[in-house]
């Protein structure tokens, strides 16, 4: 804490924390599991200019002007790094492997080419075995004792992970490994090691690193199993694409015909960091957006009504949006429920200067807080109400702006430069279990007093004991 108080302190910026090194150690704590209030804190009394938070080992400079935002976005990558946050937050060569992966090599091309182009461009032709997959995994994971009125208890954050798992496990891996029940208990096994992993090393000194991932990264085993079924997957595909036989339309393929001869082994790794990369996302989507459907029921009916008139339509034309009350609901949900405290965080490679002079030494991170500025009434009338069509046209013709759009004043996605090259993905899937969850359940929350969120270190998830009853629509 010495060192990030005397080193690494940006000039020219409004710290949030009392100017003595006991009030930044305080304030360093404290963000720990009240992040985002700190964060209020300072953007209200910042009036627009950037401000910083003290962390434990450095500075989150935080900027929320539309010049700055571009600034942060132009900034050379190896001055303002969203790798370098990348490698701080997973550690992969502790989670993962040790070593680079086949991702750092490209400079960043194989993950955009694979999410961005390679799959975006493929959704329309897996749109139905990804419909089929959504419907399957309802049937395997909807599932528990009934009460007397036929209504059964679902935690949500449990069943959301095995949902966007089994969805995940197909654009991934492809139908035969996401088929696999094995492989797919040691998916969830291998995220959950990281997760506790990556949690604990965030608070321990570097050289402590090594002897406990060793000890949590083999809790379950997950990353070992994982690691002997894609390494004999890949090898079987190589096998495959040697004789020009392969027609396979899922991320493990393409990352094989994009990796330029890679071994075996750098595949792998690359697809473990695409796991990790994919694990979070969407089950803090499908969590937020089912709490909120029980939380805001005058919304229902509407939507059924919406998914009723399309019929089979809605995801053969999804990129033309024929159910913008349906996008407009889950934008909005993403509005007031961002999963993190920060958004488009940087990493600070090289001393950085704004041209208003705030000055930012390396190792600091630069980010846009991300609550303030989707709840800001210049840019939302009456922001804090949940307006679930919000973003539809008075005339309900067309939406005004779509869930998986890119901007400064919906940071949701990250930057408008980089923004999260497997969006379109997601919205589709999220859609189709939306539509899937009307269609089939009845459903309203277990405990309507239980706080939705939990906020630990810079996310904010939602809460892992929350539940909601739902019912099938012909059981009543």
């Amino acid at each position: 804490m010495i060192i990030t108080y005397y080193i690494y302190r940006p000039h020219n910026v409004d710290i949030i924390s009392k100017p003595t090194l006991i009030g930044t150690s305080i304030t360093s704590f404290q963000s720990i599991f009240k992040l985002g209030k700190l964060i209020d804190q300072g953007y209200a009394r910042a009036g627009g200019k950037p401000f910083a938070i003290p962390r434990r080992d450095r500075y989150f400079v935080m900027v929320s002007s539309k010049k700055q935002i571009e600034e942060l976005n132009d900034a050379p990558v190896n001055q303002l790094s969203a790798r370098g946050v990348m490698y701080d937050v997973i550690v992969p060569q502790h989670v993962i492997a040790k070593g680079l992966d086949l991702d750092v090599k490209t400079g960043g091309y194989l993950a955009r080419n694979v999410f961005k182009h390679r799959l975006r461009s493929s959704l329309p032709s897996i749109q139905d075995t990804l419909w089929e997959t959504v419907q399957d995994a309802f049937k395997k994971e909807m599932h528990g004792p009934l009460d007397a009125e036929r209504w059964m208890r679902i935690p949500l954050r449990k069943v959301s992970l095995r949902l966007s798992g089994r969805v995940n496990d197909l654009v991934i891996f492809g139908k035969e490994l996401a088929n696999n029940d094995e492989f797919y208990k040691s998916n969830l096994n291998f995220c959950a090691d990281s997760a506790i992993t990556m949690a604990i090393l965030h608070r321990v000194p570097k050289i402590f690193y090594s002897p406990i991932s060793f000890i949590t990264m083999n809790l379950s085993n997950g990353r070992r199993k994982m690691r002997q079924f894609l390494t004999a997957e890949v090898q079987k595909r190589l096998e495959f694409e040697t004789k020009g036989e392969s027609t396979r339309k899922d991320c493990l393929q393409w990352i094989i015909e994009t990796s330029g001869g890679a071994s075996v082994e750098a595949i792998v790794v690359q697809l473990l960091a695409f796991v990790l990369g994919s694990s979070h996302q969407l089950p803090m989507l499908i969590s937020f957006v089912l709490y909120s459907l029980c939380l805001h029921p005058e919304y229902i009916q509407p939507l059924r009504e919406e998914i009723n008139r399309v019929g089979d339509k809605a995801f053969e034309t999804v990129q033309n949006n024929e159910m913008p009350y349906l996008d407009s609901f889950l934008k909005e949900v993403a509005r007031l429920n961002p999963m993190t405290d920060i958004a488009m965080p940087r990493k600070v490679m090289s001393p950085f200067t704004f041209d208003d002079g705030t000055h930012v030494p390396c190792g600091n991170y630069v980010c846009v807080p991300h609550a303030p500025i989707m709840t800001n009434p210049a840019i939302y009338p009456d922001p804090d109400t949940f307006d679930g069509f919000r973003f539809v046209f008075k005339d309900q013709s067309a939406s005004t702006s779509r869930f998986s759009h890119t901007s400064h004043e919906f940071p949701f996605w990250g930057s408008v430069k980089h923004g999260c090259p497997a969006r379109f993905f997601v919205s589709l899937a999220l859609k189709m279990i939306v539509v899937h969850f009307l269609n089939s359940y009845d459903f309203k929350l277990a405990d309507p007093n239980a706080n939705h969120t939990f906020s630990y270190d810079i996310i904010r998830m939602p809460n892992p004991f929350l539940a909601i009853l739902i019912r099938e629509r012909n059981a009543q």
